[in-house]
Parts: C-alpha cells; sequence; structure tokens
C-alpha cells in the first residue's frame, strides 16, 4: 500500500514537472513573438533580417565550438557521477576543447567579417554586427555545455528556464534601447551577446548545485580528453 502511494506521488511530481517545463515552453514562444513584434515595430523587418542571419551565423559557429561535447557530457556523466577522480576530468576536457575552439572562432570571424558579409553573404551593412555577436560564441559554447550537464543528471527544468525564460527575457530587456540608437542591428547584436552573458551566468549558478565550478574548469584531464575526443571524432 505504501510503495502504491510513493508511486502515485511520483507519477504527481512527474507530471507538475511536465506541467511546468510545458509552461515555460509557452512563455519562452511568447517572449520571443514579443522580440519580434517590438524589434520589427521599432526597427522595421529589414533591420530584423539581418540580426537574424547574424545571429544564424553564429549559431552554426558554435555547432563546431561545441564539438559534440554536450553529447559527450550527457553519456559519460551518468556513469561518472558518483567517482568525482573520473567526473571532473571529464567536464575540465570538455570545457577546455569547446572554449580552445570558441576563442579560436571568435578570432576568425572577427576577422573574416568583412568577407563574410559583403561576399559570402552580400551584405557589407553587417559587418559590425558579425564582428560585435562573434563576442557571443563562448558564452553560447558554454551554456551548451552547462546545460548539457545538468540535464546527464535528469534535470531538466534548468533548460526551461534559461532558454525560455532567462534568455529571450533578457534579449528583450537589452533591446530596448534601439528606442533612442541608430545603429539597431549593431545594438542588436550587442543586446544577442549581453543576454547569453546574462544566461550562461544563471545557468553556471544552476550548475553550481550539482558540480565545482573551480573543479570542473581545472582538474587535470589525464585520460579523460582522450577518452571524449574519441567518442566525438571518427579517429
Amino acid at each position: 500500500m505504501a510503495s502504491a502511494e510513493s508511486a502515485g506521488l511520483t507519477d504527481s511530481k512527474t507530471v507538475a514537472a511536465g506541467a511546468a517545463v510545458n509552461s515555460l515552453g509557452m512563455l519562452a514562444r511568447a517572449s520571443r513573438a514579443l522580440f519580434t513584434l517590438f524589434v520589427t515595430r521599432v526597427s522595421g523587418p529589414q533591420t530584423f533580417g539581418l540580426f537574424t542571419l547574424a545571429v544564424a551565423v553564429v549559431e552554426v559557429l558554435t555547432r563546431f565550438t561545441v564539438f559534440g561535447m554536450d553529447k559527450t557530457l550527457l553519456k559519460f556523466i551518468p556513469d561518472a557521477r558518483n567517482v568525482e577522480s573520473r567526473l571532473y576530468p571529464i567536464l575540465s576536457s570538455a570545457f577546455r576543447v569547446a572554449g580552445a575552439l570558441s576563442v579560436i572562432l571568435i578570432v576568425a570571424l572577427v576577422w573574416l567579417a568583412p568577407w563574410i558579409s559583403e561576399t559570402l553573404l552580400r551584405k557589407p551593412e553587417l559587418e559590425f554586427a558579425l564582428r560585435v555577436i562573434a563576442l557571443s560564441i563562448l558564452p553560447l559554447t558554454a551554456l551548451t555545455l552547462v546545460l548539457a550537464a545538468t540535464k546527464a543528471l535528469k534535470v531538466m527544468r534548468y533548460d526551461a528556464i534559461v532558454t525560455g525564460m532567462v534568455f529571450p527575457g533578457a534579449l528583450l530587456l537589452f533591446a530596448v534601447p534601439i528606442v533612442w540608437l541608430d545603429d539597431h542591428t549593431a545594438t542588436l547584436s550587442m543586446a544577442f551577446v549581453l543576454a547569453a552573458l546574462v544566461a550562461t551566468t544563471v545557468a553556471l549558478v544552476f550548475f553550481r548545485r550539482h558540480f565545482s565550478i573551480s573543479r570542473a574548469l581545472g582538474a587535470p584531464s589525464g585520460d579523460a580528453l582522450r577518452q571524449i575526443l574519441r567518442f566525438t571524432t571518427p579517429l
């Protein structure tokens, strides 16, 4: 009887958690829609299109900087979560690889922004915005890995809170200066960078509930680096 009641409570908590995540998803969609309406109303659809194009470039590059480390954490953390001598080398290796790739691609995007905007995208007015939004690559990469680590512990609400509430809310808030500033595309790019920093900071607060940040960044890699690279590459 007790076990049946316990199972019922567990199911109720699962349903409640699922409902909360769904509610956050609805709020996220509303926030994004409000951001779109605000930007297009103040700046026009052309500016919004340029901003969306700059974000798309960063999102593509972030796929390379993550380098499959999010999938690596989802695979290895569940088995190593109770063995700190294995857990933290895995985390530090993933952060170091992704961090190094992020720095390389930030420098590359800043340097190649004129060519990308003029030759590849044929939007020369996008050059400065690309250079600004390039700074979001590192926090976005860190955000992806931090949320992957918590999801590996089967804690999904952090992802919903950060990506569903914090990031779009911060983006909308930081986009308000387009009302009185002239370069709307650059301003929106700055807003995106600041929103990424805020979202990553909040995600790290959640991450700290389960992991040591200093050990996750500073633990010696040992054989973990070779192990995760073997998993993420076909070599």
